[in-house]
């Protein structure tokens, strides 16, 4: 008679996945850095959470974030026009200052020209 003793590289997986079915806690099949997040009722509940997120709210976070970085490029996008019209402004102010002192000096000087010639 042989004795057969159970091999338990085979056992660890499947122990693993009814850890994780029996108690939610997914580092029992994810590993330690899983540690705190578990699978509830359909739900996955994270640690800094007090609620559970459905697999559509995960989804909705994917996108979501695809969302923030579109917004944060237009963001940065309409910034760098902003800067770029203000300093426009800015050479148009000093244009427009310099013929503002243009016209004073030439209808002074068209004054004097007249004095001195009437």
């Amino acid at each position: 008679m042989i004795l057969h003793t159970p091999d338990l590289t085979i056992a660890q997986p499947a122990l693993r996945l009814l850890r994780l079915y029996l108690s939610g806690d997914a580092s029992a099949l994810l590993g330690d850095e899983w540690k705190g997040y578990r699978f509830t009722n359909g739900l996955i509940f994270v640690p800094e959470w007090r609620n559970g997120f459905a697999p559509h709210e995960i989804r909705a976070f994917f996108w979501r974030c695809q969302l923030v970085s579109s917004l944060q490029s237009e963001n940065n996008l309409l910034k760098s026009e902003l800067d770029r019209r203000n300093q426009e402004i800015d050479a148009l102010e000093i244009k427009a200052d310099f013929y503002r002192r243009q016209l004073v000096l030439e209808s002074r000087f068209g004054m004097i020209l007249e004095r001195s010639f009437s």
